[in-house]
């Protein structure tokens, strides 16, 4: 810790001997060093020490190798290359490694639409069926199920069950959906046919 704090004192010193005859002022110096500040922010390894560490070394390349004037003249795109250069030389000088974030990419959640909405109410409306329940009682449990299914599944992960995992999602949501709704359910007595 004592040694990044006399590293940093240096670093700042040299900076402010060699930016006054350049045409660097205090002010534009702590712009480039919140700039590489910022740009460090992508590093997760990194503690507060370390970026200020690194931040002072590349303000102080920059302001070796340009005057203000020069540096104001170049390209953001060659401003970009000079900082990621500079970036990766001071942390070498430094012994400091950097690690960057990695960011997973979630894949796009693709919506119900009107049609697939349409077909699972009418799936689960068929589970209702065999039960004695009025035509109010069933579109309650058969919107319900279709709610349950559409909050936990995408369409892809819905359509990509096999038939024993779907069952299985169906008839939980069944049970879910019968005491969510407070309904009693019978079955409906078969009717038989002749017996000789």
């Amino acid at each position: 810790m004592r040694k990044s704090l006399v590293v940093i004192a240096l670093t700042f010193l040299s900076i402010l001997v060699s930016a006054q005859d350049r045409g660097w002022t205090k002010g534009t110096r702590t712009i480039v060093y919140e700039e590489y500040m910022s740009l460090l922010s992508k590093y997760q390894n990194l503690q507060q020490g370390q970026k200020e560490t690194i931040a002072l070394c590349c303000v102080e390349e920059v302001v070796k190798q340009f005057s203000k004037a020069d540096y104001d003249l170049k390209m953001e795109i060659e401003i970009k290359r000079l900082q990621n250069g500079t970036i990766t030389n001071c942390s070498q000088k430094a012994g400091i490694e950097l690690k960057e974030i990695v960011v997973e990419k979630v894949p796009e959640k693709v919506e119900w639409n009107k049609d697939a909405k349409q077909s699972l109410l009418n799936q689960c409306a068929a589970l209702y069926e065999e039960y004695k329940i009025t035509t109010d009682e069933k579109e309650k449990l058969s919107y319900c199920a279709m709610q349950k299914i559409i909050q936990n599944f995408t369409i892809e992960k819905y359509n990509s069950l096999i038939p024993l995992e779907e069952k299985k999602l169906k008839e939980d949501t069944f049970k879910d959906c019968n005491t969510q709704n407070n309904i009693t359910l019978k079955k409906k007595k078969k009717r038989g046919g002749c017996m000789f």
